[in-house]
């Protein structure tokens, strides 16, 4: 990540910006605004770095986690996503479209639960 803020950093010292709002990073936010120029030093974007990586991570982990011990304590739940699953996903090498998956009632109805 280090080189990769380097690489930023290059390019804006040479007066390279984003194209778009598409390419424009967090780091270019942060290089774009009015902290001191310490905030803005590689150290510190790369300790920020780390904090979005683990953030996400973090998040990520104690979703599937939730859902698992759900799905373990629940057999009738865990039947009925398992089937739906199966008759959904019959090769299960194969990688399903997520606009298929969106389709499934099963996770559709749980997602809207969710929701509230």
């Amino acid at each position: 990540m280090r080189s990769q803020i380097d690489e930023i950093k290059a390019m804006r010292g040479k007066g390279e910006k984003p194209q778009s709002a598409v390419t424009t990073t967090v780091f270019d936010s942060i290089l774009d605004s009015d902290l001191p120029s310490y905030e803005k030093e590689t150290e510190r974007l790369w300790q920020e770095a780390q904090v979005i990586c683990i953030a996400g991570t973090e998040t990520t982990a104690w979703a599937l986690s939730v859902i698992t011990f759900y799905l373990l304590s629940n057999p009738q739940a865990r039947r009925r996503l398992r089937g739906e699953l199966q008759s959904a996903i019959p090769e299960p090498s194969a990688n399903p479209e997520i606009k298929d998956l969106e389709k499934l009632q099963y996770l559709v109805c749980s997602k809207a639960r969710l929701q509230h």
